[in-house]
């Protein structure tokens, strides 16, 4: 229970053990831009009218200090309101709200609540420490200048003042005096050189002295050579103003100081820094210097797994595939049990054009991470590009059919792993699961893929395909529709929104004008003179549609539909014998249009299955 008498002071008291938590110290002294803060009409209206939460101050100082424990701010801040509004002068009560102010960006409260905590306790050092650093962070200098010589006439042994002083005058545009109390401060706290080096790095950064910086790196790592922070700082910093050669001394030498011993510390756990540059130079767009920094630590034995690979796909980036692969042949051998190292040497045999063997690499690295969905989505894509028969519409047999089906397999694998999250890959595998005939499947994917503006159009499109495979033809002029007021002018939209019309018996002078307004911005294309045949055909212009058929045909002699349609246009003209020829080549092209079998045989033909 929390006992507090009406106008009075006395201890708090309570039943459980509080917690003061200090919300913002000197932990970073490096400058940074100042606090986002909201306005204070942005209160949620329990802290605005602490009435409208029933409970007593000991009763939500306790639930907000447990949302507060559970790192929930957002919930916590109207118990822990309530609690300060009843008892504004207890103090675990005022660092609980000011923790949950802060964290959701109420900083003018924030410093309402700091002040009224001050003028209980008068002088308090970490309640005066953490005014100046708010006021510091909402650009309010010259206060918080005024508190640190307070602090340093209240406290002149100690040195965190003038550390605080050095970042406030950071962080006002003074960067001269605050660098001189760095340097000031430096030789009395060794302590914190590695934190006073950073900030001091960030201010010649801020004023663009390049060389001042370059100098004070070197300094930094003579006088700290075993911090991480310092080395990656002079790193990135080597790397941005294009001073390779000086980084590749600076990683060698961190290799250098991690080699002496377990204890040195390593960036990111027991990485090299020199794979670590290498990192940094690739997302710097600087591939050809991480590949001459990483091909000569190669022969030496000295790459780990992750950078050999890198190595790799930086020769092949660099059209260097004859290189890539023999690297990564070596690379094979060095880790045999590395189901990435079999994936791109197979990704990079394939594009250099021995499917086989990549095929053959590909699938053992499923076999060694069966969960690896890269090494999936890999092998599917080499399958269906060796084997394109394999999705095919006509109907399959023997090894074909083999293929077919174990294509099938892996796509629904792949669908179950890397789920619907990644447009490419969905549609990828939309492309692919339409091919072995899975269409509610395919329809899902296309879907996903259609939700990212990249994929949108072509997603789509071959959904309207599955949409109408499945003989859902509203759904499909949904589809069309939907994209020719995305794309109105886009000759492919036009065309197939105006074949499904015709194709459907419907709007036929709305598909002509679709179907022409396409062929007029592609005049020889064999699908938009098949499309305008056919809409004249349905609308009984046989002589018309005759014209568009042959020439569709003679441009794609292969084509099932439009051999389909060449044998309809044909019959309407007249033309039995030869309408008989262009439906046999049509079932023979993998025709699955149901009506061709009947419309050989109602001619004489005999159907071969």
């Amino acid at each position: 229970m929390i006992r507090i008498s009406d106008g009075s002071r006395r201890p708090f008291r309570t039943f459980i053990c509080v917690v003061v938590v200090l919300i913002l110290g000197i932990g970073s002294i490096a400058a940074a831009s100042p606090l986002p803060a909201k306005s204070p009409a942005d209160l949620p209206p329990t802290v605005a009218r602490p009435d409208t939460i029933a409970f007593g101050a000991g009763t939500s100082y306790m639930i907000g200090r447990s949302l507060l424990d559970r790192g929930d701010r957002k919930a916590a801040l109207p118990y822990l309101g309530q609690a300060y509004h009843l008892c504004p002068d207890e103090l675990e009560i005022g660092w609980a709200f000011l923790d949950a102010l802060l964290g959701e960006g109420y900083l003018d409260k924030a410093l309402e609540v700091n002040r009224h905590m001050l003028q209980i306790e008068p002088g308090d050092y970490r309640l005066t420490e953490q005014l100046i650093l708010m006021l510091t962070g909402t650009g309010q200098y010259d206060e918080a200048l005024g508190l640190v010589a307070e602090m340093q006439a209240a406290h002149p042994d100690s040195t965190d003042p003038v550390l605080l002083e050095g970042e406030v005058l950071s962080r006002s545009g003074r960067p001269e005096e605050a660098l001189e109390r760095y340097r000031y401060i430096l030789p009395l706290r060794p302590d914190r050189a590695v934190a006073i080096y950073a900030a001091m790095a960030e201010i010649h950064q801020k004023t663009g002295d390049d060389q001042a910086l370059a100098a004070l790196w070197r300094e930094a790592l003579a006088a700290v050579p075993e911090s991480s922070a310092l080395r990656l700082g002079a790193l990135k910093f080597l790397v941005g103003a294009e001073r390779y050669a000086e980084a590749a001394e600076v990683a060698a030498a961190g290799d250098a100081i991690e080699g002496e011993g377990d204890s040195a510390p390593t960036v990111e756990g027991d990485r090299p820094w020199l794979e670590m540059l290498a990192e940094l130079l690739i997302s710097s767009r600087r591939l050809a210097e991480a590949r001459e920094l990483l091909a000569p630590a190669f022969g030496a034995g000295a790459l780990s797994l992750d950078s050999s690979i890198m190595l790799g796909r930086l020769m092949a980036q660099a059209d260097d595939l004859p290189a890539a692969t023999l690297h990564m042949r070596r690379v094979v051998e060095l880790w045999p049990d590395s189901a990435r190292a079999h994936l791109y040497l197979g990704e990079f045999l394939a594009d250099g054009g021995d499917l086989s063997a990549g095929e053959t690499e590909l699938r053992t690295a499923r076999q060694l991470d069966e969960r690896d969905s890269e090494a999936m989505m890999a092998l599917i894509t080499l399958l269906a590009t060796r084997y394109p028969e394999a999705l095919s519409p006509a109907p399959p047999t023997g090894a074909t059919l083999e293929r077919r089906l174990e294509i099938g397999r892996l796509a629904e694998a792949a669908s179950t792993l890397v789920g619907f999250d990644s447009p490419r890959n969905s549609m990828l595998l939309g492309i692919t699961l339409q091919g072995v005939g899975n269409l509610a499947l395919a329809a899902r994917h296309y879907e996903a893929a259609a939700r990212s503006p990249d994929y949108r159009r072509d997603a789509l499109l071959n959904l309207s395909l599955v949409e109408e495979q499945l003989r859902h033809p509203d759904r499909v002029l949904m589809i069309l529709e939907e994209l020719l007021q995305d794309y109105p002018d886009d000759p492919v939209v036009c065309n197939g929104l105006g074949y499904s019309l015709a194709d459907q018996g419907i709007q036929l002078r709305k598909a002509e004008s679709l179907i022409r307004s396409a062929l007029a911005k592609d005049p020889d294309n064999p699908a938009y003179l098949d499309s305008l045949g056919w809409v004249l055909y349905r609308q009984e212009d046989h002589a018309g549609a005759l014209d568009y058929m042959i020439r569709a045909a003679n441009a794609l002699p292969d084509d099932p539909t439009i051999l389909e349609h060449l044998g309809f246009v044909l019959e309407a003209n007249g033309q039995p014998d030869r309408a008989l020829r262009a439906f046999i080549r049509a079932l023979q092209a993998g025709s699955v249009n149901p009506e061709v079998p009947a419309r050989i045989e109602a001619l004489g033909g005999e159907v071969v299955r």
